[in-house]
């Protein structure tokens, strides 16, 4: 069924324009018009999405990089602790050696023997007993390249002799080693009452070479 009505009359025209409908159905004219609008709208609706998409990718970008630089900082302080950890059980090595070390030459039978038996001069060894010398090895540590060992004694000594007034503030030189109250420049090497000593101790660890200097001053007893 058709329903046809009047259309209001143009302004200035003499014939009047019908406009038919069928119920249900949507006019030409309605149609284009909606067909307009959404031509009109549909770029913009995807241009939306485009802009999504783009923001959706850059913040995964975004967020991966953020993800490798935790990644390679939790990394580097594992790495860093797992070193520390080393470098101080080699250093309770090297301290816990020298220590045995120094503990050694205090217990020589004849405490004005240590001198000539542990100093770098090997024309003063006794002939009889050990003769350590002034250097030795230590279990675990490896000496640094061109070294003789690990571990080096250092004595108060100018060339060949044990000396009151060579001068080595870290162990409190200069100063009066057979007890007379004075300090000379002779040899001392056959009446000390004191003996200082310096354990150098130095390897190749797990942060690159590593020194350390263990000090003491043995006493006759």
């Amino acid at each position: 069924m058709t329903a046809c009505t009047d259309r209001t009359p143009v302004q200035g025209a003499k014939r009047m324009h019908m406009e038919c409908r069928t119920p249900g159905k949507v006019s030409v004219g309605a149609a284009l018009r909606a067909g307009q609008r959404r031509r009109v709208q549909c770029p913009c609706r995807g241009s939306v999405r485009g802009s999504e998409a783009g923001w959706s990718l850059l913040e995964s970008v975004i967020s991966m990089s953020l993800l490798a630089v935790a990644i390679v900082a939790i990394a580097t302080v594992i790495t860093s602790s797992l070193t520390l950890v080393t470098v101080n059980r080699e250093t309770a090595v090297a301290m816990e050696a020298a220590r045995q070390y120094v503990e050694r030459m205090q217990t020589t039978a004849d405490f004005n023997e240590i001198w000539v038996r542990y100093n770098r001069n090997a024309d003063d060894d006794p002939t009889t007993g050990a003769v350590p010398g002034d250097t030795f090895t230590v279990t675990g540590l490896s000496e640094l390249a061109g070294a003789v060992a690990v571990g080096q004694l250092i004595f108060p000594e100018a060339g060949m002799e044990l000396r009151e007034d060579v001068v080595l503030p870290a162990l409190g030189m200069p100063r009066d080693l057979d007890g007379d109250g004075d300090v000379d420049s002779e040899d001392h090497a056959g009446d000390y009452k004191l003996l200082p000593v310096t354990i150098r101790l130095q390897w190749n660890g797990a942060a690159g070479p590593k020194i350390v200097n263990f000090r003491s001053v043995l006493i006759d007893r």
